[in-house]
């Protein structure tokens, strides 16, 4: 039987090299493409049969890939751009993917990873895919320009695209966002932290996150839908904390600044949807949690 080829974009990134991993388990081709210098020895050990370092343009694009079955779009910067680069870093990619397609006149199905954060939340119910749409910051308005643009095509293309809206990632070799800097923190005897320490956010595991994609594909989908990906439940920033502290077996009590930014207070996604596929979260939060720690503690001795 004939592997079906996956293109991944933003091919160095945390979730994309750990879904090319799993999918070239799986029997699939991948390919990807993103920003960064690995050479064949590095893009070979992730799952890669064919990488392009360099930007996700319509010339690379064009250049380098033909016939695909699938395209997981994860390229895009996190938040903290300027508003005129967050836009050319994450809405620019995304009209240069369906050029592509157009151009090659190809019918990939798409995954498109998006954010929880474009929702709108009363902070108290979980937030459900047919919640109407309030970003907060830019990062989130572009992800929702994105999503805009491939609802558009898929409707003047006839694709079929799936919007995977993702609550906070975490798991080893993320060297970025909360978990990441509170260890960093912890590791320094440093208490002090953004916030109130109320604020809950949902954290999915990145074994839980590429095994749901790896459902989407298995299970397929058709014309355009939105499936929010999350554990689907709620913890405090404070609590994540003391698991966190706890693990660093320090007497650390954390100092909050009471500055509150423009994110809700609240972001817990409903994940009946994603359970429709066939998958659950495995992952516990203590247990990734702990594995994160061993694996952040072992990189600084390193």
């Amino acid at each position: 039987m004939k592997k079906k080829k996956v293109l991944i974009t933003g091919s160095h990134g945390f979730l994309a090299r750990n879904l090319s991993r799993l999918l070239s388990k799986n029997s699939y081709k991948v390919y990807g493409i993103g920003n960064g210098k690995w050479k064949k020895n590095n893009y070979k050990k992730w799952g890669y049969d064919y990488l392009v370092n360099g930007d996700v343009n319509i010339k690379n694009l064009l250049k380098n890939f033909n016939k695909v079955d699938f395209i997981i779009h994860c390229a895009g910067r996190v938040i903290g751009l300027k508003p005129d680069k967050d836009f050319i870093k994450n809405v620019l990619p995304t009209q240069s993917i369906l050029e592509f397609i157009r151009l090659k006149k190809i019918t990939p199905k798409i995954i498109f990873i998006s954010t929880i954060a474009v929702s709108k939340t009363d902070g108290k119910k979980p937030i459900k895919e047919n919640f109407l749409n309030d970003p907060k910051s830019h990062y989130a308005f572009n992800k929702k320009l994105s999503e805009d643009l491939f609802e558009f095509y898929s409707q003047k293309l006839n694709i079929d695209v799936l919007v995977a809206r993702t609550t906070s990632l975490y798991g080893e070799g993320l060297e970025r966002q909360f978990i990441f800097d509170a260890c960093r923190k912890i590791s320094k005897n440093n208490p002090n932290f953004f916030g109130t320490g109320n604020e809950v956010r949902d954290w999915l595991h990145i074994s839980d996150m590429t095994n749901l994609i790896l459902k989407f594909i298995k299970k397929s989908f058709k014309k355009f839908t939105v499936v929010n990906c999350g554990s689907g439940k709620g913890n405090k920033v404070k609590d994540v904390l003391k698991l966190i502290i706890k693990e660093f077996n320090q007497d650390l009590r954390p100092n909050f600044n009471k500055i509150s930014d423009t994110n809700p207070s609240k972001l817990v996604a409903d994940v009946t949807k994603a359970k429709k596929f066939g998958w659950t979260p495995k992952k516990k939060l203590k247990d990734g949690l702990a594995e994160y720690v061993r694996w952040f503690k072992n990189k600084q001795s390193c």
